[in-house]
């Protein structure tokens, strides 16, 4: 049965409870890692410098820069970022169904950060959205 890391538990503690609910159970089915809770303005800064995030976290706060975090970053394993890759692409559509069905099941609102305005089926392929225009795979926060 796949379990965090001592790492991945350490940043899910920074985030809000009901992340922390969500994924303890998500890692139980799907093996993943926690990247990121939550985010200093000056992490945030240099993310969005890499133009890896929209938000600067001065003009406007990420959900990531709450205390505890609103949002948190988590990857399925084995970790690939070449999402052009149909598998690469289904292993990543595979665990934000599982991802969405707990929450579901917790009664959690849940926002993807390849679903931005929360328009697709979660069955559809959200690469095919043009309004679509910035995927952040890893990417959850609470809607």
């Amino acid at each position: 049965m796949p379990a965090f890391s001592q790492r991945s538990i350490q940043r899910l503690e920074t985030c809000d409870a009901r992340l922390r609910r969500l994924f303890r159970a998500v890692v139980v089915e799907h093996d993943c890692t926690i990247l990121e809770g939550h985010r200093s303005v000056a992490r945030q800064q240099e993310l969005h410098r890499q133009g890896k995030s929209k938000i600067d976290g001065v003009r406007r706060k990420g959900q990531h820069n709450y205390k505890p975090s609103r949002a948190v970053d988590v990857a399925p394993y084995p970790i690939d970022w070449n999402t052009s890759k149909p598998a690469t692409r289904k292993r990543w559509l595979d665990f934000a169904r599982a991802v969405f069905a707990e929450a579901d099941r917790q009664g959690l609102k849940v926002r993807w950060g390849v679903d931005w305005n929360q328009n697709w089926d979660r069955v559809s392929d959200p690469m095919s959205d043009p309004d679509q225009r910035f995927n952040d795979w890893p990417h959850w926060e609470i809607a």
